[in-house]
């Protein structure tokens, strides 16, 4: 699970449908960035050459601008934040806790003696991990990364439907 979604039908983002809410977060600030060139070229347009002519902009494209400002400056920076997380192949709950991959510090096999298995026991975690706050390994480099998210055919990237790449799973 990547995260769960109030605003997508009350529904958890995670491994199967990543890939359509990344898409959909493209789509929304491309539509918004389209709206926001329209309205300013339209509210340009009426803007008169004379200072001292008040021209009367209709208010239904102030609120739309402001609307449409407001929704671009929170949804460009939350899908730039799903791009980088897609290139690092980490999930939203693995970036806001900080959780970093365990990294065996010990490879080699305990021997079969009653005191070190004793102390393996007694003390697991000074002998079996080590954390490295970044290490991922999950990830797989930046191609690797997004053809996990968007599948292995890039002419079928921007359609928000395909076969899932579990390659790397």
């Amino acid at each position: 699970m990547d995260h769960h979604c109030p605003w997508l039908l009350d529904t958890c983002i995670g491994l199967r449908n990543y890939k359509a809410f990344v898409l959909f977060l493209l789509y929304t600030c491309s539509f918004c960035m389209l709206c926001l060139d329209t309205l300013v070229r339209a509210c340009l347009a009426l803007w008169p050459d004379d200072p001292e002519v008040m021209v009367e902009i209709p208010l239904l494209w102030i609120a739309l601008l402001a609307l449409t400002l407001l929704l671009s400056l929170a949804l460009i920076p939350f899908f730039l934040y799903h791009v980088y997380l897609i290139s690092v192949n980490m999930t939203t709950l693995e970036n806001m806790e900080g959780v970093s991959q365990v990294r065996l510090q010990d490879t080699q096999a305990p021997s079969s003696s009653h005191s070190q298995l004793t102390r393996l026991i007694k003390r697991p975690d000074e002998h079996r991990e080590a954390r490295d706050p970044k290490l991922n390994v999950y990830n797989v480099g930046l191609c690797g990364n997004w053809a996990a998210v968007f599948g292995p055919q890039w002419q079928w990237c921007w359609a928000p439907c395909g076969k899932l790449d579990t390659r790397f799973l």
